[in-house]
């Protein structure tokens, strides 16, 4: 897993410019989060961890949703502290360092997984567990394994996407937790961002906690 130091490097130089920064990839988000995350009931509560600069659950604290944000970077979080003043916010390093238990009715972890690695995603699994309500939705997005520039990208051996994994055995790591996890959803979404000269496959997967 990428370090707090590691992102403080990546947001200081490239916090504007980042394609997981872009309206179109928050845009991208919403549009498929809203199909399962519909206008709030009286108690709705969603966590975004990994948030970046939080454009998708603004969108949704916008339809009446309370909200809670958490990231690894300092200088992320500091720029999150400044434009959400009574909003929640979170410096982790994994869900572990949130506390309390059945806060959340949605926890979205959008384009988070893939920074993870494999070896941790069973921790992350049983921490979102215990900040989850019985009947929440786990919402999480990463690269698919057939995303073309992830494997161009692996293949020339970049620095910065030496350690990104696909997600595509989360599901079955999902699957196995029969006792905490139903899966709902796994598909494969492309998205299209400036960025790149054509569309990222995403797989998009929801879990509904026990």
């Amino acid at each position: 897993m990428y370090t707090r130091e590691f992102w403080d490097k990546i947001y200081q130089k490239h916090f504007t410019d980042a394609p997981w920064m872009s309206p179109e990839w928050a845009d991208a988000g919403t549009e498929v989060l809203e199909y399962y995350i519909p206008p709030s009931p009286p108690s709705g509560c969603i966590l975004d961890y990994g948030c970046g600069n939080a454009l998708i659950s603004e969108h949704f604290m916008r339809k009446g949703h309370m909200l809670e944000l958490a990231e690894i970077s300092n200088e992320l979080v500091d720029w999150l502290s400044a434009h959400y003043r009574n909003i929640p916010i979170y410096l982790v390093t994994s869900p572990g360092d949130i506390l309390g238990e059945n806060k959340y009715d949605f926890v979205i972890a959008w384009g988070v997984f893939h920074h993870i690695n494999p070896n941790l995603w069973g921790q992350f699994l049983e921490e979102f567990h215990r900040l989850m309500k019985p009947g929440a939705l786990l919402l999480i997005s990463g690269w698919d394994d057939s995303d073309l520039i992830l494997k161009e990208e692996r293949k020339l051996g970049r620095f910065t996407r030496q350690r990104v994994w696909y997600i595509n055995m989360l599901d079955d790591m999902i699957s196995w937790r029969k006792d905490k996890f139903d899966i709902i959803e796994s598909k494969i979404i492309p998205v299209k961002l400036k960025a790149f000269p054509q569309p990222r496959m995403i797989r998009f997967i929801v879990a509904r906690n026990k």
